[in-house]
């Protein structure tokens, strides 16, 4: 979530009309860096068990075995999490002029809301 936080802040500070196209392209360069690391991290597993799957999963919560399933969120996916898979998305985010930042950061919104 800090990453997608940052993110935010960064289409916000590209959108700053006092800011210079070299000003958005450094902020590029940084947010670039957060969406390759959003899409690493929707690979990622934990005791061999993917982190974002296409299907949720049955998580024991007490030592009742008592479970609960756990909602899916396939970070991979452009049907399952539109916004989460958009703000990693160089093609649909990107912040290099103020209309761009503006669209990114509806995306973001979007991946905020999805997953909190």
């Amino acid at each position: 979530m800090h990453a997608l936080d940052r993110m935010s802040k960064l289409t916000l500070l590209a959108q700053d009309i006092t800011k210079t196209d070299t000003d958005r392209s450094n902020y590029s360069v940084e947010f670039t860096q957060f969406q390759n690391y959003i899409s690493d991290l929707g690979t990622k597993d934990f005791n061999s068990v993917s982190l974002f799957a296409s299907a949720g999963d049955e998580v024991t919560i007490d030592s009742d075995a008592n479970t609960f399933t756990m909602n899916a969120v396939d970070m991979n996916s452009t049907t399952a999490a539109p916004g989460l898979a958009r703000a990693f998305d160089a093609a649909t985010s990107a912040i290099y002029t103020t209309t761009s930042a503006s669209s990114a950061l509806s995306n973001i919104q979007t991946a905020l809301q999805l997953i909190t």
